[in-house]
């Protein structure tokens, strides 16, 4: 996955600085790493990467803005889990995301493999030439793989689990702050998600940063 964001977010930038100067764009590709916080479930088992990486991208995100009015803006876009080594210390996949849920027959006992597609409308605050600020809601859809508890065995020391595919529908607020750059062409800046699958027992909030390209 690490190759493709890379290869995505080039052509973006090829793409953008070809095109015709303008004060204000309509359109914008957004490519960003982050990272989570969870609530309601523990910390991922950590797997060190043999080189201390300055940045770390748990999380992988690419999302398309179209201006729709005004000040309004629509987005679409995708994350996932990241579980590759590009950028990853703490390698979600092997150690997954573990379940607070009380231990006993049924209750879940791992995440694997999330991914979000997310619609959203937000609003962007155009006072400022070179600042912009957007603030937004919308829908999710959530996929991953989760594990199950089937049964203990009589004296404790064996448990039999099931994993399967599962998705949700959820609830996304996010903000976010672009600083403009290259005649507004492109907008480094951080941004926070906040996400809720009540389906899945499931809430986070991602937090990270992004590059937009503006054309």
């Amino acid at each position: 996955m690490g190759k493709h964001f890379i290869i995505l977010f080039v052509a973006a930038i090829c793409f953008s600085i070809s095109a015709s100067a303008q004060k204000d764009f309509n359109n914008s590709l957004v490519f960003g790493p982050s990272n989570f916080y969870f609530i309601g479930v523990t910390e991922m088992e950590e797997f060190r990467h043999p080189i201390p990486l300055l940045v770390e991208a748990f999380q992988l995100g690419c999302y398309y803005e179209r201006k729709i009015y005004k000040n309004f803006r629509i987005s679409i876009g995708y994350n996932a889990w990241n579980e590759t080594a590009f950028l990853n210390e703490a390698r979600t996949r092997r150690g997954g995301i573990a379940s607070r849920e009380r231990i006993q027959i049924g209750s879940m006992l791992l995440r694997y493999s999330y991914n979000m597609t997310d619609a959203s409308i937000f609003y962007r605050y155009n006072r400022f030439k070179k600042h912009k600020i957007k603030s937004g809601a919308g829908l999710s859809y959530c996929r991953g793989a989760n594990t199950y508890l089937d049964s203990i065995s009589r004296y404790g020391d064996r448990i039999f689990v099931h994993e399967i595919k599962e998705s949700a529908y959820g609830f996304i607020a996010t903000f976010s702050y672009d600083y403009l750059f290259l005649r507004n062409r492109l907008g480094i800046g951080p941004d926070l998600k906040y996400r809720n699958y009540s389906s899945f027992r499931f809430a986070c909030v991602d937090y990270g940063f992004h590059v937009a390209v503006n054309f």
